[in-house]
């Protein structure tokens, strides 16, 4: 009895205690961070060579916005209307997943109700918004833009800027086959929404390779970056010049990616999905870049960061983690950076 009375008490194991506390305040700190990180897009200017740029197109500047996914930014909107109206740039240029869950532009029509009135915005749907065409027209996301007074990129568009012509065109037109899809639309015996709205196109196609010049500036607009193959592709039999369209794709502007969209410091984005850009998907694969500038067959594409999220990501990464949204000015020039 003595002998338990008097037995030295045997030491609280506080580590297995403190540990469990010390990982939740960790991760409730880092979500925290994250969530701050979130809650307000930067802005990043990038000076984009463009060696074959006419003289007169030096300087120009365009506001590229991807994966916008209908976020509104609370109180930190007025701070970004702000910045935005305060950014001098010749146009805007919106690649895709605009709307949000429920199919609406919102967002994006107050964006460009902020934005200077004769600044053009040009825009392209992406893989997670609702279709362009429906039967009786314009989806209502389409539609709502177009009466806000952007312009929808499903054709060349013609813009005059700083005393220069740019045509500014849809990336499928770049490596699509036109004269087999022109035969076939021509050929089918349905009328629908649909086929004279592609007729619409191949019109205005024709209407305007006979106002295009070599010496005109091409940009493209593409949701999903364009890999090695599509660039090949595009190119008519090794030539500079575009297989669709008279002279030399002088930028291609793309999103899609997010950045990578979950990211670990070092460590980099935790998923790369399946996409042309590369080669192969999994986890933590090294030397891919999900942003960014790139020169691939002397075409200079530009991948913007992005505002939201992707579903291309698996679905317990549907979380922009450690990687702040981003909308980028790009000023083009003719020299070297």
């Amino acid at each position: 009895m003595a002998k338990r009375l008097f037995a030295p008490e045997k030491k609280r194991r506080w580590g297995l205690i403190l540990l469990p506390i010390l990982l939740l305040v960790i991760i409730l700190s880092a979500l925290f961070i994250n969530n701050a990180l979130n809650s307000y897009p930067k802005m990043r200017l990038l000076m984009v060579t463009v060696p074959s740029l006419p003289n007169k197109a030096e300087g120009l500047t365009l506001l590229h916005i991807s994966d916008l996914d209908g976020n509104i930014y609370g109180e930190n909107q007025e701070r970004l209307m702000v910045e935005l109206k305060n950014q001098n740039y010749h146009g805007v240029f919106v690649t895709g997943d605009i709307t949000d869950n429920q199919g609406s532009a919102g967002a994006m029509i107050e964006i460009k109700n902020n934005l200077p009135s004769d600044i053009p915005v040009f825009f392209i749907p992406g893989d997670e918004d609702p279709p362009v065409i429906t039967d009786s027209g314009h989806s209502s996301w389409v539609a709502s833009l177009i009466n806000a007074g952007c312009i929808l990129v499903d054709r060349p568009i013609k813009w005059e800027v700083s005393g220069v012509v740019a045509w500014v065109l849809p990336g499928n037109l770049l490596t699509a086959d036109i004269e087999a899809m022109r035969f076939s639309i021509e050929q089918s015996n349905v009328s629908s929404a649909f086929s004279d709205y592609n007729k619409r196109i191949y019109a205005d196609i024709d209407a305007a390779k006979m106002e295009m010049l070599p010496e005109h500036m091409y940009i493209a607009m593409s949701h999903a970056p364009f890999g090695d193959d599509n660039l090949a592709y595009l190119r008519d039999e090794g030539e500079m010049r575009m297989r669709n369209f008279p002279g030399r794709l002088m930028l291609l502007l793309s999103g899609h990616l997010c950045n990578g969209q979950a990211r670990l410091p070092y460590f980099g984005a935790i998923y790369a999905p399946k996409t042309s850009l590369y080669k192969g998907e999994g986890f933590f694969k090294k030397d891919i870049r999900f942003s960014g500038l790139f020169t691939m067959r002397a075409v200079v594409q530009h991948i913007s960061p992005g505002l939201g999220g992707s579903k291309k990501y698996p679905s317990w990464l549907q979380i922009r983690l450690f990687n702040p949204p981003e909308i980028t000015l790009l000023k083009l020039t003719q020299d070297y950076y």
